[in-house]
């Protein structure tokens, strides 16, 4: 049972750390790229990219 539920909360520990980190990069790629306030489908393409 004490293994069962380390294993869990390791998991959800590294998803949450994970999309943590695809959330913050994608925004900052956002903030970088649309200076001009307009989000094209180019920008968003690379943004969708690097946050992968």
């Amino acid at each position: 049972m004490k293994g069962k539920t380390l294993t869990l909360v390791r998991t959800w520990a590294i998803g949450g750390i994970t999309g943590l980190g695809t959330g913050v990069s994608f925004i900052f790629v956002y903030d970088g790229l649309t200076t001009d306030n307009m989000f094209d489908l180019w920008e968003f393409g690379v943004a969708l990219i690097t946050s992968l």
